[in-house]
This record gives C-alpha cells, sequence and structure tokens, in this order.
C-alpha cells in the first residue's frame, strides 16, 4: 500500500508501507495506523517555499489534492493541503502613518516636541532626509499602498474633492492592488487602524459598497474611521463594515487605536506565530481638530511664547548639530500672508501661542500611543524581525489659517475663525467643544528648514520625515541617509524585505507596473547613488519637478487656508530654480541665471505629468465639490430612510443644501409625551436637526456656530400619530443661501423662520446623517445632555424630497 505525502517544497511524493493485512481486525488497526503516518507526513511541512512557487499570479492556486480516494476512509489518504506561508525569514511590516507632522516637529527631526518613541525607532533604525510625498493625505497614502503614483491611481486630490477625470475620480482601479492585498495572498495577516480616507465619498456610508472600504482591498481587519479627519473624542467609527459608536469621560481616539493595534499583535502572535504580518497604523493625529487632553498639553506652557521665526531658527541649529542637514543649510524664504512674530499685537501671540501648546500636547500624546506598539512587539519577540516605517503623509498645515481656528467646517465653507472667535474659545482648545487648528505660521515653522505648507509642492509641502527600522537587517542604527526618494518607493521596498515579486496579476486582473524604486540599497551604504532621478509633483496646480538634483517648482497663487481656487492662468505662473546637492532648503532661486534649464524642467513636467495622469489641470479648491453635487443632484428626488439609519456620513446623506427641500415623518406620541431627535445632519460645527423637546416640535439650524437659528411649535404635540416635518424654501436670488423654514403638524404650518445665511458646501467632515437619534456632537446644546437624544416616541420612516 502506497499513501502520499508532501516534503516542505510541496512537491508529491509517495510511501510504501509494505505492510498487508489479511485479517479484519488487523486490518483497521493498521489502517488506523497508516491514516495517522499519512496525516504526520501530510502535515510535516505545509511551507511554500518562495522559489517553488510562482507569487507574480494573486491569488496563488490551491495546490490539487494530492491523497488517495478509495471506496472507504479506511483504504483513503487523507490531504489536508498546504497554507500558502510567506518567504522564510519575511519581516512583520509596521507602516506608522502620522498625519500633518512637519518636517523640523518631532524631536527625532530635530523639532522642539519630545518624541521619545520615534526617537527610540530612529536609534534602532535610520533617517531619511530627503524622502518627499505628494503633499496632501490621501494622495499619499494611496501611493505608499499602491506603489503607483496618485493620480496613476485616481487620486490627484482627496476624494471629496474628486472630479470626472481618470487621475481625479478618487476610485483606485483594480490593476493597482494594494500592498496589503498582495501581502495577504502571500501568508502575511492584515490589520489596519485609524485614518482610511481612500472610499470614494459617495461609497462610505453604511450600505456600502465595500469594495473600496479596507477589508475590500487586502486587509483582514479595520477599525477606524473612512474620512479625513474626525473627533477623538467622539469619532465616526466602523469595524470592519460595522458603524461603532465610541465615546466616554476617559476615551480618546489614539488612545483606541494603540490598545487595539497592541492587542492585535499579541492575538495575530499567539494565533499564528508561523505568519508574518502587516499592520497599518494610522491615527487621525496630528491632523486637526487638534484635540488632547489638558495633561498633555501642561508641560508646553510658555514654550512657544518666542514665535515662530525664533522656533525655525532653534530647529535648524538642532538639526546641524543631529547631522540631520549640511551644515551650510539656510533657512528659506517667508510665504505669502505669514506676518513677523514681533508684528503681531499681544493678544495675537497669546491666542497663537496656547494653540501651539495643544498642538505639541497633542503629538507628544501621539507618540505615547507608538509606545504601545513597541511593548506588543517586545512581549511577543517580534521587535528584531519587524521593519517599522514611520512616517507623515505631507508637510506641517497652514489650514487653520492667519489667526487659527475653532472649527474647521469654517474654513472649508470660506468664513475663517476670526482671532476674536479663538480668543473667546481659548480655555476649549483640546476639548470636544472645539474643533481647532494653529495659525499657518506655525505651519510654516513646523517645517523648518524649507519654505511653504502642506497643499504647496515647495520643500515645506512635500518633504516629510522618514524613519525606517529593521533591527534584523539594517545594522547602521542611528544613521542618516539623504539619496532623494518618493512615496511610491515604500511598497517596492517592502516586498523586496518580503522577498516577494510585484504581481503581474490579482484576481485576475493585469497589474500596471510599480512606479517606485526599493530603497534597501541604502541600508549598508550611506553614499550609495540615488536610483530615482526624476519625480513630478502637482497639487491643486501647484507644480514641480525633481531631476538630477535640480528642482523646479510653482506656488499658483491659492494659499491652503483659501477654500476657493485662483483665477490665475496656469501660463501666469513664475516659476523658481534649485539646485538641491547645493542648496539643500531651496533658499536660492537661480532661475533668473539658469533659464535654459528652468525650460527645459518646464517641459519635462508636462510630459511626466501627461504620462502619470496628471491631466487636465485643475486650480479649483472647495469648488470642484460643489460642481459635483450639482450635477449629481441637479433633479428632483426624494429619500426613505427608515428609523435607526445612520450613523451615516453627512455627506453621504441627500444634499439639501441651498436647495429647496422638505423633511417629514409620521410620529406617535405617547400618553406621556414625546422627546428625542428625528433626523439630523451634521453636528457641533454645522447642520440641521428635527427633534421634540417637552412635547414640542423643534427645528434647529447651526450656522457655524456663529449663529443658531431656531423655531418650535407654540404648543407640544397631543398623543397620538401625526405628520410632522419642515420645509425649506430658498429666496429668489439669493448669494448666501437665505430662505424661510415652515415648520409643519398635520400638514398645517404651526411656525416659521427666515435663515438669512445657509451653508452651501460642507456641514461637517466628521459627523452624522442619522434617524431617531444622533451620533457624534449634538447640531445644538440644547439635549448635549442627553446624547444620543433617541426618539422614545413611535415611527418608521424619513422622508426627505429636493427639488
Amino acid at each position: 500500500m502506497t499513501v502520499a505525502s508532501r516534503d516542505q517544497g510541496n512537491s508529491v511524493r509517495t510511501v510504501s508501507t509494505g505492510l498487508q493485512a489479511p485479517f479484519g481486525a488487523t486490518r483497521g488497526w493498521i489502517a488506523a495506523l497508516l491514516v495517522s503516518i499519512a496525516f504526520l507526513l501530510l502535515t510535516a511541512g505545509p511551507t511554500v517555499l518562495a522559489e517553488q512557487v510562482n507569487r507574480t499570479v494573486l491569488p496563488i492556486p490551491e495546490p490539487a489534492f494530492a491523497g488517495t480516494i478509495g471506496r472507504t476512509y479506511e483504504d483513503s489518504v487523507a490531504d489536508f493541503g498546504s497554507r500558502i506561508l510567506a518567504p522564510k525569514g519575511a519581516p512583520n511590516v509596521l507602516v506608522i502613518m502620522i498625519d500633518d507632522l512637519g518636517f523640523g516637529q518631532a524631536s527625532a527631526f530635530g523639532g522642539p516636541i519630545p518624541t521619545p518613541n520615534l526617537d527610540r525607532i530612529t536609534a534602532d533604525g535610520l533617517r531619511y532626509t530627503r524622502f518627499h510625498t505628494t503633499a496632501l493625505c490621501s494622495p499619499t497614502r494611496a501611493a505608499v499602498l499602491t506603489g503607483r503614483t496618485y493620480h496613476q491611481v485616481g487620486l490627484g486630490v482627496i476624494g471629496e474633492l474628486a472630479t470626472g477625470f481618470p487621475g481625479y475620480n478618487s476610485r483606485i482601479p483594480r490593476s493597482s492592488a494594494m500592498l496589503s492585498d498582495v501581502l495577504r495572498h502571500n501568508g502575511y495577516s492584515t490589520a489596519a487602524f485609524g485614518k482610511w480616507h481612500l472610499t470614494p465619498a459617495e461609497d462610505s456610508g453604511p450600505a456600502g459598497p465595500y469594495d473600496r472600504w479596507p477589508t475590500g482591498q487586502g486587509f483582514e481587519y479595520f477599525y477606524g474611521f473612512l474620512g479625513g479627519e474626525t473627533s477623538q473624542w467622539e469619532p465616526l467609527l466602523v469595524e470592519n463594515t460595522r458603524p461603532v459608536h465610541a465615546h466616554g469621560a476617559e476615551y480618546h481616539l489614539t488612545d483606541d487605536i494603540a490598545k487595539r493595534a497592541a492587542d492585535w499583535i499579541r492575538i495575530q502572535q499567539g494565533q499564528s506565530p508561523d505568519k508574518p504580518f502587516f499592520l497599518y497604523w494610522a491615527p487621525g493625529a496630528v491632523h486637526a481638530p487638534h484635540h488632547v487632553a489638558e495633561e498633555w498639553v501642561a508641560p508646553f506652557r510658555g514654550k512657544f511664547d518666542q514665535g515662530w521665526e525664533r522656533m525655525r531658527e532653534e530647529t535648524i541649529a538642532r538639526q546641524m548639530t543631529m547631522g540631520l542637514i549640511p551644515a551650510n543649510t539656510r533657512l528659506a524664504g517667508r510665504p505669502p500672508g505669514i506676518p513677523e512674530w514681533n508684528s503681531l499685537s499681544d493678544q495675537q501671540r497669546r491666542v497663537f501661542s496656547r494653540m501651539m501648546e495643544v498642538y505639541a500636547g497633542f503629538l507628544a500624546h501621539t507618540d505615547h500611543g507608538i509606545e504601545q506598539l513597541l511593548i506588543a512587539l517586545e512581549e511577543t519577540g517580534q521587535l528584531e524581525n519587524t521593519l517599522i516605517i514611520a512616517l507623515s503623509d505631507n508637510g506641517a498645515s497652514a489650514e487653520g489659517g492667519l489667526s487659527g481656528g475653532i472649527n474647521t467646517s469654517q474654513y472649508r465653507n470660506g468664513k475663517p475663525t476670526t482671532l476674536e472667535e479663538a480668543d473667546a474659545a481659548l480655555d476649549k482648545l483640546g476639548g470636544p467643544e472645539t474643533d481647532n487648528h494653529y495659525p499657518a505660521g506655525w505651519g510654516w515653522a513646523g517645517n523648518a528648514p524649507f519654505n511653504y505648507f502642506k497643499q504647496s509642492q515647495h520643500l515645506g509641502g512635500t518633504r516629510v520625515p522618514l524613519i525606517v527600522s529593521w533591527p534584523a537587517r539594517i545594522k547602521g542604527a542611528g544613521g542618516v541617509r539623504s539619496q532623494f526618494h518618493y512615496a511610491t518607493d515604500l511598497m517596492p521596498t517592502i516586498l523586496d524585505a518580503a522577498q516577494l515579486p510585484a504581481p503581474v496579476s490579482v484576481g485576475g486582473v493585469h497589474q500596471m507596473p510599480l512606479d517606485g524604486v526599493s530603497m534597501a540599497y541604502t541600508y549598508d551604504d550611506t553614499a550609495a547613488a540615488e536610483r530615482r532621478s526624476t519625480q513630478y509633483f502637482e497639487m491643486f496646480g501647484h507644480r514641480a519637478i525633481y531631476h538630477d538634483g535640480w528642482y523646479a517648482v510653482t506656488f499658483h497663487g491659492r494659499l491652503p487656508w483659501e477654500a476657493l481656487g485662483t483665477s490665475r492662468s496656469f501660463d501666469e505662473d513664475e516659476w523658481e530654480l534649485y539646485n538641491l546637492v547645493t542648496d539643500y532648503s531651496m533658499a536660492t532661486n537661480l532661475a533668473a541665471s539658469e533659464p535654459l534649464r528652468l525650460k527645459q524642467l518646464q517641459e519635462l513636467w508636462w510630459a511626466e505629468a501627461a504620462r502619470h495622469g496628471a491631466l487636465p489641470l485643475d486650480d479649483r479648491g472647495f469648488e470642484r465639490a460643489l460642481d459635483r453635487r450639482a450635477e449629481a443632484g441637479a433633479a428632483e428626488r426624494t429619500w426613505t430612510f427608515p428609523r435607526g439609519t445612520g450613523p451615516m456620513p453627512a455627506e453621504v446623506g441627500p444634499n439639501v443644501k441651498r436647495r429647496n427641500h422638505a423633511v417629514s415623518a409620521q410620529i406617535t406620541v405617547p400618553e406621556s409625551g414625546a422627546n428625542g431627535v428625528i433626523v439630523s445632519s451634521g453636528g457641533a460645527p454645522a447642520g440641521f436637526v428635527l427633534y421634540l423637546r417637552d412635547g414640542k416640535l423643534v427645528y434647529a439650524y447651526n450656522h457655524l456656530q456663529r449663529r443658531l437659528y431656531q423655531v418650535s411649535s407654540p404648543q407640544p404635540l397631543q398623543p397620538g400619530t401625526h405628520t410632522v416635518g419642515f420645509e425649506f424654501h430658498l429666496a429668489d436670488g439669493t448669494k448666501t443661501g437665505a430662505g424661510t423654514i415652515l415648520l409643519t403638524v398635520d400638514g398645517e404650518k404651526v411656525a416659521q423662520l427666515r435663515l438669512e445665511e445657509t451653508i452651501g458646501l460642507t456641514y461637517a467632515s466628521d459627523e452624522t446623517f442619522d434617524i431617531g437619534e444622533e451620533y457624534g456632537s449634538p447640531v445644538t446644546a440644547d439635549y448635549a445632555d442627553r446624547l444620543p437624544f433617541r426618539f422614545d416616541g413611535a415611527f418608521d420612516k424619513v422622508t426627505v424630497t429636493v427639488w
């Protein structure tokens, strides 16, 4: 008799037993023995070795059954098959994607804010001082996770501003499988925690579709938020595809995802110690809102009273001492609009210093979250063989405007926070009552020694801190590398470490080539010749190109705190030219002395932009969203939502902004009376709500926390069934979205209210559309102490009509 088994290379072999069983009882015993032997042989070597498997076509086909099938189990041999495992020695991969962290903010890169855990990773690894991103969050994340340029995969901007062109449609194509999908198919466990911001905005509601959610793109587990930002105190979360409501007196999102990610490492290693893991940890920090407890802010009191110019000077001095930048580096110039610190009033300096203190506490707290991951790696014995990559998605942000902000929806609607508003809210900064952001001057300072900030294509927007640690492989601990690299180089670097090829086919779809190059050649050689000679850049019409040490760049006029685009022609843009070999910080513009070189680089930019799908150029800001929504909602439409709908992102719900609309519901009021939310959209930053309070029907409209419009029925509703709702009639010829609210009960108008101005773009990126209760923060403080303020009467649905 023979049995089939596998060796460790997964090839089939036959084993002759030489045993005969002429008698029934003996035959049964021998058969059982043979089955046991076969099982041991079959399971002795389940590993699929890299050199014997074609890993360029994913998923890897399951091996054919290698046992034997007789008439019964007694004369059959089982084959449990073999799992696809990663190549021997493949490391775990931990990517830490910090949001809006400038080159010169964390102590690991000479900044003024202590980050001991980033410092620790740095001590075990390498710092890259010429690493670049796209200058905006979603495009960078897409480039990192797909290994292709952001325009190639449809993420030329954030998804909320998508347009109908391939480079900007926000729909990552199937021909660009994510790193998570490639690693999962090759035997890795995969999980993501925190910010995603890669799902098309219209697909991010609780009904999906889910194919471009994290679990649809290779992550076996996801816990975090789909949008670009969220409250750290009352976040809009999903677990895999299920909405999660997380909050509490001691709750903070960074603490939550740090603990969950650390626990996931422990569980994964306990269950599958033979499998490496890929963990993508992307906190909402340090993106606005800068939410953090006062205990983290207190140590920074008075630490930034010297102002942003002095902070830049102190940072560059530390960077030189640390050997991060050349000794002849000069601070680059000042961007348009940023005032001198000494020109500010006492009130401005007091308010602005406090805002920076809150940010510093937020970053320090984020670094503490990283510690939880390192502890888990140590406890599981995985720190040595874990490739840790820590980076920022873009330079420090100036989106807070010249005076900072207390409500990010004000910025997005082109109504920036005033100094007086910020001063009045000073003691609330960092808490749940504000969506705060520091002034643009601190963003400029945080990118020292470079000029500009997030969104621009100057180095202040594109050059970010990058730390790479892998103790089992990288032996030059604490070293500095200065080769030019870009976000798309990370996926090839990780595949190189895992001994995996870039796939040519995934799920039957042919894959476009990776755009990047592996950075592994830099591990052992500080002076290794760089392998990336050219890289184009584009964001909101700002453009740049790097080629063989030279950098040509133009700022297209729109500053990051300006919601709307510029009317300037692209042909009017003034290009600058820098030699990055001799001028690390881009302090000396050589455009006038090198006109021919500049022209050649401009022509190269157009060629690269066309090749990568960056055309057509579009310099609009949030107008893109207005145009898209107007096109999508031009016709009359009716939605019907059952009670319990939500939490749905507010911007996925019906777009009623500056449009005639009506909302109605049939409710039943019990004998004891009724209270609670019927329908709401938005939250404390802005939005509307229809609810019952002490039996009265109430409509409230929160205009960017600057004015609360509110109207109610004169009398409580009597017990019984009623049809309640409101109508909004847009005023003719209005430029502010003014109109009239008619509050109705059983078809009769019971109250009327004039709204002098309504919001045209967005209520809040991290608030919800809800039926029967309100998640997140409240539209009005009228029921803030009773959240989620569930309606305690009966009703089945809400109908929304726009025309």
